[in-house]
This record gives C-alpha cells, structure tokens and sequence, in this order.
C-alpha cells in the first residue's frame, strides 16, 4: 500500500529524487502546496475508489497516515 502511494505521490508532484516513506511529512518534506495535494488525493480516491471527506484529511500528516486511512476504508 506504501508503495504504491509514494508512486502517487511522486507522479503527482513531479518528485523523483526525494526519498518518501511512511514517516515523510506531506506539507513540509514534500513542500507540495494546497492545490498539488488536492490532485494527490484526488488521485488516491481514484486510485483506491474511496472518498476522503475534507474533515479527515485535516488529520494526514504524513505518506504513512494516508496509508493508515486507505487501509481502513477499503
């Protein structure tokens, strides 16, 4: 699940060369701004056919929280 969330990241945001893992702080390692995070989520939505509600995404801080999220409404 890791895995293929990092690729959606790194497609999304255009990072190659940044190491992420499950502990990267989404805002401030990936230093992606409102706008590239709403095209990753609506990305994993698509990806994983899930809907992730605005209050909830306020609570994913890191690669490893989304994670933690998809794998528990899936």
């Amino acid at each position: 699940m890791t895995e293929k969330l990092i690729e959606i990241f790194q497609k999304e945001t255009g990072i190659k060369d940044l190491t992420i893992d499950k502990d990267t702080v989404l805002r401030n390692d990936l230093k992606i701004n409102s706008y590239d995070f709403v095209q990753v989520i609506c990305a994993i939505e698509d990806e994983f056919d899930i809907e992730i509600p605005d209050r909830d995404l306020a609570k994913m801080i890191t690669v490893g929280d989304v994670t933690e999220y998809i794998e528990a409404h899936i």
